[in-house]
Protein backbone atom coordinates (compact mmCIF):
# COMPACT_ATOMS: atom_id res chain seq x y z
CA UNK A 1 0.00 0.00 0.00
CA UNK A 2 3.02 2.31 0.25
CA UNK A 3 3.98 2.03 -3.39
CA UNK A 4 2.36 2.75 -6.73
CA UNK A 5 3.36 0.72 -9.76
CA UNK A 6 2.93 2.25 -13.20
CA UNK A 7 3.77 0.94 -16.65
CA UNK A 8 4.19 2.86 -19.90
CA UNK A 9 1.80 1.48 -22.53
CA UNK A 10 1.77 2.31 -26.20
CA UNK A 11 -1.57 2.35 -28.06
CA UNK A 12 0.27 2.86 -31.36
CA UNK A 13 0.46 -0.68 -32.73
CA UNK A 14 -2.42 -0.69 -35.20
CA UNK A 15 -1.10 0.89 -38.35
CA UNK A 16 -0.80 -2.24 -40.45
CA UNK A 17 -1.46 -5.95 -40.19
CA UNK A 18 2.23 -6.44 -39.43
CA UNK A 19 4.18 -5.30 -36.40
CA UNK A 20 4.86 -1.57 -36.43
CA UNK A 21 8.30 -1.01 -37.98
CA UNK A 22 9.15 1.66 -35.40
CA UNK A 23 8.98 -0.77 -32.48
CA UNK A 24 12.09 -1.31 -30.39
CA UNK A 25 11.86 -5.09 -30.54
CA UNK A 26 9.47 -7.97 -31.05
CA UNK A 27 7.12 -8.55 -28.08
CA UNK A 28 7.49 -11.68 -25.95
CA UNK A 29 4.12 -13.07 -27.12
CA UNK A 30 4.63 -12.05 -30.75
CA UNK A 31 3.36 -9.30 -32.98
CA UNK A 32 -0.03 -7.82 -32.23
CA UNK A 33 -2.42 -4.96 -32.86
CA UNK A 34 -3.82 -2.78 -30.07
CA UNK A 35 -7.26 -2.77 -31.66
CA UNK A 36 -7.69 -6.48 -30.84
CA UNK A 37 -10.12 -6.77 -27.91
CA UNK A 38 -8.80 -10.21 -26.93
CA UNK A 39 -5.28 -8.82 -26.72
CA UNK A 40 -6.39 -5.81 -24.68
CA UNK A 41 -8.18 -8.11 -22.25
CA UNK A 42 -5.10 -10.35 -22.00
CA UNK A 43 -2.83 -7.37 -21.30
CA UNK A 44 -5.23 -6.15 -18.60
CA UNK A 45 -5.28 -9.60 -17.00
CA UNK A 46 -1.47 -9.90 -17.04
CA UNK A 47 -1.00 -6.42 -15.57
CA UNK A 48 -3.69 -7.04 -12.94
CA UNK A 49 -1.96 -10.27 -11.91
CA UNK A 50 1.29 -8.29 -11.56
CA UNK A 51 -0.46 -5.78 -9.25
CA UNK A 52 0.16 -2.86 -11.59
CA UNK A 53 -1.80 0.14 -10.31
CA UNK A 54 -2.01 2.07 -13.56
CA UNK A 55 -0.67 2.40 -17.07
CA UNK A 56 0.04 5.65 -18.79
CA UNK A 57 -0.82 5.72 -22.48
CA UNK A 58 1.58 7.45 -24.80
CA UNK A 59 -0.21 10.32 -26.50
CA UNK A 60 3.02 12.32 -26.59
CA UNK A 61 2.92 12.98 -30.34
CA UNK A 62 -0.83 13.48 -30.46
CA UNK A 63 -0.94 17.26 -30.17
CA UNK A 64 -3.37 18.02 -32.98
CA UNK A 65 -6.91 18.88 -31.98
CA UNK A 66 -8.27 20.15 -35.27
CA UNK A 67 -10.74 17.47 -36.43
CA UNK A 68 -9.70 17.78 -40.08
CA UNK A 69 -6.05 17.23 -39.13
CA UNK A 70 -6.89 14.23 -36.95
CA UNK A 71 -8.88 12.64 -39.78
CA UNK A 72 -5.98 13.14 -42.23
CA UNK A 73 -3.37 11.75 -39.89
CA UNK A 74 -4.12 8.07 -39.33
CA UNK A 75 -1.91 7.70 -36.28
CA UNK A 76 -3.76 10.38 -34.26
CA UNK A 77 -7.11 8.79 -35.02
CA UNK A 78 -5.73 5.33 -34.31
CA UNK A 79 -4.33 6.09 -30.85
CA UNK A 80 -7.56 7.80 -29.80
CA UNK A 81 -9.72 4.92 -31.05
CA UNK A 82 -7.41 2.41 -29.36
CA UNK A 83 -7.62 4.39 -26.13
CA UNK A 84 -11.41 4.41 -26.27
CA UNK A 85 -11.43 0.66 -26.86
CA UNK A 86 -8.96 0.08 -24.05
CA UNK A 87 -11.12 1.97 -21.55
CA UNK A 88 -14.13 -0.10 -22.65
CA UNK A 89 -12.39 -3.50 -22.50
CA UNK A 90 -10.37 -2.90 -19.34
CA UNK A 91 -13.49 -1.81 -17.46
CA UNK A 92 -14.71 -5.42 -17.77
CA UNK A 93 -11.54 -6.99 -16.32
CA UNK A 94 -11.43 -7.51 -12.56
CA UNK A 95 -8.66 -5.45 -10.92
CA UNK A 96 -7.44 -4.10 -14.26
CA UNK A 97 -4.98 -1.25 -13.84
CA UNK A 98 -6.38 2.24 -14.10
CA UNK A 99 -5.40 4.37 -17.07
CA UNK A 100 -3.77 7.80 -17.27
CA UNK A 101 -2.66 9.73 -20.32
CA UNK A 102 0.81 10.96 -21.17
CA UNK A 103 0.77 14.01 -23.45
CA UNK A 104 3.73 15.74 -25.02
CA UNK A 105 3.52 19.45 -25.57
CA UNK A 106 7.30 19.41 -25.93
CA UNK A 107 7.26 17.22 -29.03
CA UNK A 108 5.56 19.87 -31.11
CA UNK A 109 7.60 22.67 -29.58
CA UNK A 110 6.89 25.07 -26.79
CA UNK A 111 4.48 26.82 -29.17
CA UNK A 112 1.76 24.30 -28.37
CA UNK A 113 1.50 25.92 -24.96
CA UNK A 114 1.26 29.46 -26.29
CA UNK A 115 -1.00 28.74 -29.28
CA UNK A 116 -3.55 26.78 -27.24
CA UNK A 117 -3.05 23.38 -28.90
CA UNK A 118 -1.96 21.75 -25.64
CA UNK A 119 -4.92 23.19 -23.74
CA UNK A 120 -7.29 21.96 -26.47
CA UNK A 121 -5.84 18.44 -26.19
CA UNK A 122 -6.16 18.57 -22.39
CA UNK A 123 -9.79 19.69 -22.73
CA UNK A 124 -10.46 16.78 -25.10
CA UNK A 125 -9.00 14.37 -22.53
CA UNK A 126 -11.03 15.94 -19.74
CA UNK A 127 -14.26 15.78 -21.73
CA UNK A 128 -13.72 12.21 -22.99
CA UNK A 129 -12.23 10.49 -19.96
CA UNK A 130 -12.99 12.52 -16.84
CA UNK A 131 -16.48 13.89 -17.50
CA UNK A 132 -17.68 10.61 -19.01
CA UNK A 133 -19.02 8.56 -16.06
CA UNK A 134 -17.90 5.17 -17.44
CA UNK A 135 -14.41 6.27 -18.47
CA UNK A 136 -13.92 8.19 -15.21
CA UNK A 137 -14.11 4.87 -13.32
CA UNK A 138 -11.04 3.62 -15.20
CA UNK A 139 -8.99 6.83 -15.05
CA UNK A 140 -6.14 6.94 -12.52
CA UNK A 141 -6.40 9.57 -9.80
CA UNK A 142 -3.41 10.83 -7.81
CA UNK A 143 -3.98 12.81 -4.64
CA UNK A 144 -7.64 13.16 -5.54
CA UNK A 145 -7.14 14.47 -9.07
CA UNK A 146 -6.92 12.74 -12.46
CA UNK A 147 -3.25 12.24 -13.34
CA UNK A 148 -2.05 13.82 -16.57
CA UNK A 149 1.62 13.37 -17.39
CA UNK A 150 3.05 16.17 -19.52
CA UNK A 151 6.32 15.47 -21.30
CA UNK A 152 8.45 18.46 -22.18
CA UNK A 153 10.73 16.61 -24.67
CA UNK A 154 14.30 15.40 -24.30
CA UNK A 155 16.19 17.58 -23.92
CA UNK A 156 13.52 19.88 -22.60
CA UNK A 157 12.80 22.98 -24.62
CA UNK A 158 11.51 24.77 -21.55
CA UNK A 159 14.71 25.33 -19.59
CA UNK A 160 12.56 25.17 -16.44
CA UNK A 161 9.70 23.13 -15.12
CA UNK A 162 6.72 22.97 -17.54
CA UNK A 163 4.23 23.75 -14.76
CA UNK A 164 5.78 27.22 -14.65
CA UNK A 165 4.35 27.74 -18.17
CA UNK A 166 1.20 25.62 -18.00
CA UNK A 167 -0.87 24.54 -15.03
CA UNK A 168 -4.38 23.18 -14.85
CA UNK A 169 -5.84 22.76 -11.38
CA UNK A 170 -8.17 20.01 -12.62
CA UNK A 171 -5.15 17.66 -12.87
Amino acid sequence: SERVVAVAYSPWNCLTKTWWKGAWSKPLYGEYRNDDERLLRYHAELLAAADVDFVFLDWSNNTQTDEAMINRVEIFRMIEQTTDLMFKVWSTVENAPKIALFVGPGHAGIGTLSDGAHESKVQQIYDSYILDPENRKMYYYYEGKPLLICYGATPTQYGFLPHMVWDDERF
